[in-house]
């Protein structure tokens, strides 16, 4: 048996942080394939949600360690950290130094660490490897409405990329886009495992006659924020189109981020959303056209899991390999955003014949079991064979 650590800075829940959605099929498949498996979250969630995710990794099989996000420094020593360092604050929290060195001391096969800036906390670690879920200096790239702060942070994100992927721990990209931008950043050209989702976790959803148009995501990020915002402002020309069309804004931080655009004639405020599965099925089709965002996109995942239509562009859609009008229906411009929501809202036969062979994507194409053995063959490519 081998030992597999996983540092991230979600918990594993299976509908928490968008990530987690991945760690809560990702661990419990190392599990099956008979690795021991511990996972180490750094957060600040609360004593109750923590006890929650113990919870689920008792049920699943593998151990559970939570380290609070806690610094101990003032606000003037965090910003002159944060210059130097960008976004490394999980190398200066003790307690979790302190138990990563325990853990260690006791031995692992694999340091696997979930996200870019983890690896601040574990550069000098052995046997570490890094997956990339996005490049945040990528993902604001084309961006114009940028404040002072805003530009500044911008500069921030290209200077972490740039140390961290020039740093010898190895990683791991979730898509090919990634794997090439690594490269651009001067890292080695890594290997490529795609995220999944944990399929038993995803009843396939009733199907949805009504014209119901839904955009979700984590509000906070902006490839999310920025699909939303384009939604909604497309929406008058969308619902002229299609006049008994209704839409849904849901995600986390919506109502921060995107409450200013409402109330809207048609349009309701969801606001953060438990159970994604209440929210996937009251809609017939989700729009999703971030004008830029790497990795792969839970949110689009879940909609084909759920057996929702998707349109969305090839930013939206990267690492699925969808085919246009298949698993999915793609549109780049706002023009044919417009043209392609309203053709789809008003043929439900289309949305049903297309939902169907995207749940089957989900099902049988982009499975965990596919996705873990290309993740230890990574592990093996780098001399890490647990």
């Amino acid at each position: 048996m081998s030992r597999v650590v996983v540092l991230t800075p979600s918990l594993p829940l299976p509908f928490g942080a968008a990530d987690a959605r991945w760690l809560c099929a990702l661990l419990p498949e190392l599990v099956k394939r008979g690795h021991e498996v511990l996972c180490l979250s750094c957060t600040e969630e609360s004593a109750e949600v923590v006890q929650r995710a113990e919870l689920v990794a008792g049920e699943c099989g593998f151990a559970f360690r939570h380290v609070p996000f806690v610094l101990s420094e003032t606000t003037l020593q965090r910003k002159l950290q944060s210059l130097v360092h960008p976004h490394s604050e999980f190398a200066r929290i003790g307690e979790l130094r302190r138990v990563l060195d325990q853990e260690c001391a006791r031995g692992w096969d694999v340091l696997h660490v979930e996200h870019l800036y983890s690896a601040w906390a574990t550069r000098d670690l052995p046997r570490a490897v890094t997956y990339l879920h996005f490049l945040g200096d990528v993902d604001w790239a084309g961006r114009r409405d940028l404040t002072v702060n805003e530009r500044i942070e911008r500069i921030q994100l290209g200077r972490v990329a740039r140390q961290l992927i020039g740093s010898s721990q190895p990683l791991i990209a979730m898509t090919e886009r990634l794997a090439t931008e690594v490269a651009l950043h001067g890292g080695a050209l890594p290997p490529v495992v795609p995220i999944a989702l944990d399929m038993a976790r995803y009843q396939l959803q009733p199907f949805v006659a009504e014209p119901v148009l839904g955009v979700i995501g984590s509000m906070h990020w902006y490839p999310s924020r920025a699909a939303a915002e384009r939604v909604i402002g497309l929406w008058p020309q969308i619902r002229e189109r299609v006049p008994d069309a209704t839409l849904k804004v849901a995600g986390w931080g919506s109502e921060q981020y995107l409450g200013r655009h409402f109330p809207m004639s048609g349009a309701e405020l969801v606001g953060t959303v438990d159970d994604p599965e209440s929210f996937f099925g009251q809609i017939a089709l989700l729009v999703y056209p971030p004008p830029q965002g790497t990795g792969m996109k839970i949110k689009v995942m879940e909609a084909f899991a759920y057996g929702v239509p998707v349109l969305s562009n090839a930013e939206g859609l990267e690492g699925l390999g969808v085919r246009d009008g298949v698993e999915a229906v793609i549109a780049e411009t706002d023009a044919e955003i417009v043209d392609r929501a309203a053709t789809m809202l008003a043929d439900a036969e289309r949305r049903h014949g297309v939902r169907l062979v995207a749940r089957r994507l989900v099902e049988d194409e982009l499975t965990i079991a596919r996705s873990v053995d290309r993740l230890l063959l990574a592990y093996e490519g780098f001399g890490l064979a647990p």
